[in-house]
C-alpha cells in the first residue's frame, strides 16, 4: 500500500504553455512548482499517477465553433500532437502508459507489472474516472492519501476512494484556482493572444 501518491493532472503543453491551444491563465507561472513536485516524487519514491487529456476528432466536449468553456472547449490536446504531450518539467521518465481504450482487466494488471513509480492514463476529457483502468490502478496502488495537482485544477476532481483521503497540493492547485472565477476566465484559445495577468 502506498501511503501517499501524487496525482498529476493535465500538465500538458496545450494547457500549461503560453503558446498552447487552450492555455490556462497563469499556468506558466506555476511550472517551477510543478517541476519541484515531480522531482520530489522521484527523489522520495512517491508514486505518481499522471492523467492527461488525449482528445480525438468527434469527442463531445470539443467545439470548433462557439465553445461555452463549461461543457465544450476549442480543439486542444489532440492525441498524438505535440500539444498533448507533457511540459518538460513533469515529463515521465519510466511510466507505464495506458491509452484510452479498455484493454481488459487482465491486460491492465499485466501492464502494471512493469510499474516503476509512474503510471500515465490518457483520458478523453477532464474526468480521470472515465478511464477504464482507473479503478484497477487505484486498487494496485492502494493509497491512503492523494495529493492532486495540475492544470486546470478546477476541471479535475480530487479522487474519492475507500480508506483514502485527498487534498489539493497547496502551491499549484490553489494558485490556478485563485487565478480566475471560472473556466471561461481561466481557459482560452491561443488565438486570443498571450496574457500577462498572474494568479493572485
Amino acid at each position: 500500500m502506498a501511503d501517499t501518491i501524487f496525482w498529476d493532472c493535465g500538465t500538458q503543453l496545450d494547457l500549461a504553455d503560453l503558446g498552447g491551444l487552450l492555455y490556462v491563465d497563469g499556468a506558466n507561472t506555476i511550472r517551477p512548482k510543478l517541476a519541484r513536485l515531480a522531482r520530489r516524487a522521484r527523489e522520495r519514491g512517491i508514486p505518481r499517477l499522471i492523467t492527461r487529456v488525449a482528445h480525438r476528432e468527434g469527442d463531445p466536449d470539443l467545439a470548433v465553433e462557439k465553445p461555452d468553456f463549461k461543457a465544450t472547449f476549442p480543439v486542444h490536446c489532440m492525441e498524438g500532437t505535440p500539444g498533448a504531450g507533457p511540459i518538460p518539467e513533469t515529463a515521465p521518465e519510466r511510466a507505464v502508459e495506458l491509452g484510452r481504450e479498455d484493454q481488459g482487466e487482465r491486460s491492465i494488471r499485466d501492464a502494471l507489472r512493469a510499474y516503476q513509480g509512474e503510471v500515465v492514463l490518457d483520458v478523453a476529457g477532464f474526468d480521470p474516472f472515465a478511464h477504464p483502468a482507473i479503478r484497477i490502478v487505484l486498487e494496485e496502488l492502494k493509497p491512503r492519501r492523494v495529493v492532486v495537482f495540475g492544470v486546470p485544477a478546477e476541471r479535475w476532481s480530487p479522487p474519492s476512494w475507500p480508506g483514502c483521503s485527498s487534498e489539493a497540493s497547496r502551491s499549484p492547485w490553489s494558485r490556478t484556482r485563485s487565478s480566475r472565477s471560472g473556466a471561461r476566465r481561466g481557459m482560452r484559445s491561443a488565438k486570443a493572444g498571450p496574457t500577462s495577468r498572474s494568479p493572485s
